[in-house]
């Protein structure tokens, strides 16, 4: 019988960064297998909710979903129906619809002059492929900000939910910009409404990864993309936080167990410089990027919830504290002052830096 290795870890660029897979506990061959599975589940959630792939799910709503009803897979119509339940339980400040915005701001490339042409079919290569450049100054987005809305299978509205409070009301008269219709079909409103799922697609891909490895059998494993962590098994891992002010340096040390944990935080090239610049997660009452918090770090059953309510966190500082409670979350998080805040229900140990 072939003697079980302690673990095998591997890295590969995707989901624009790098993404590291690592298991245990189980023969060579059958970690090998998990792991290549785990990649290939990263590799499909690229490849439907890229916003930079002319193909993708994505890019074929933001050319046609305004037009008519877009069918999509059921990983993307997942991740869209948790979009708009946060949408709707954040009072509007999860907003997957801020996709302008971050055009403008340089972390999106801009839309070719056809964008509202036909939608491609799935497999179908569109006559002009978006523009990847990058682009200059940030300023309000034309449209509103995303409001959402669930249809059921008679047409009639599903009610949304507000656990943020009213000083974030959702915008009036803007509650079905996307309609999630039936037999996985989604339709915009109206002309304009560009979404972006990077904020939130990242961490549904490490769960993803996370169910390919436990489907292999793995009896421990952890997926890291980029600083969206999720973990299972016996085992604890080390996290490093970075610091929101310093680029580089670490904040603080987390011990994660059985969790997923996502962080926001500031932009830099560390080839470049270690400056600091504003976080590209913007609030759709100003589209304009968030200043208020200079880091959030959310820890969640499932890291596509820790993902998303890391923009929620940013924009609300401890007003998100009733969103938190409702998906079972709890957040750390650092003030433009330089103060840390961490939420009552923190589970895991941390350790800050000296």
């Amino acid at each position: 019988m072939e003697a079980a290795p302690d673990s095998l870890r591997r890295a590969r660029p995707l989901l624009g960064t790098f993404v590291e897979i690592a298991v245990a506990g189980a023969a060579i061959p059958a970690m090998e297998a998990a792991v290549e599975a785990a990649f290939a589940a990263i590799a499909k959630v690229h490849r439907l909710m890229s916003f930079h792939e002319p193909d993708s799910d994505v890019s074929r709503l933001n050319r046609g979903a305004a037009a008519s009803e877009v069918r999509v897979h059921d990983w993307t119509y997942r991740v869209l129906e948790t979009a708009c339940d946060l949408h709707h339980r954040s009072a509007g400040i999860f907003d997957v619809a801020v996709a302008p915005a971050l055009q403008e701001l340089g972390v999106l490339p801009r839309p070719p002059d056809d964008v509202g042409s036909a939608p491609a079919e799935p497999g179908e290569t569109p006559k002009r492929q978006l523009a990847a450049s990058s682009w200059p100054g940030l300023s309000r987005p034309s449209t509103p900000p995303m409001p959402c809305i669930k249809k059921d299978v008679d047409g009639r509205d599903k009610p949304g939910h507000d656990d943020v409070g009213t000083s974030r009301p959702i915008i009036p008269g803007a509650s079905d910009t996307i309609q999630l219709l039936p037999g996985n079909q989604v339709r915009f409103a109206r002309h304009g409404v560009t979404i972006d799922l990077g904020g939130i697609a990242k961490g549904f891909a490490v769960d993803r990864a996370i169910a390919a490895l436990r489907r292999h059998g793995m009896p421990e494993g952890l997926v890291n993309a980029g600083g969206d962590v999720a973990a299972f098994g016996s085992r604890g891992h080390a996290v490093d936080i970075r610091n929101p002010r310093q680029a580089g340096r670490p904040m603080c040390q987390v011990a994660l167990r059985n969790a997923a944990l996502a962080s926001s935080a500031g932009r830099f090239d560390p080839v470049r410089s270690c400056d600091v610049r504003d976080a590209a997660v913007i609030d759709p009452a100003t589209a304009m990027p968030v200043r208020a918090v200079r880091g959030a770090t959310v820890c969640a059953r499932d890291c596509i919830i820790a993902d998303a309510l890391t923009k929620v966190v940013m924009n609300a500082g401890e007003a998100a504290t009733p969103v938190l409670r409702h998906y079972g979350a709890s957040a750390l998080f650092m003030s433009a002052q330089g103060e840390v805040h961490v939420t009552a229900d923190w589970k895991h140990e941390v350790r800050f830096a000296a």
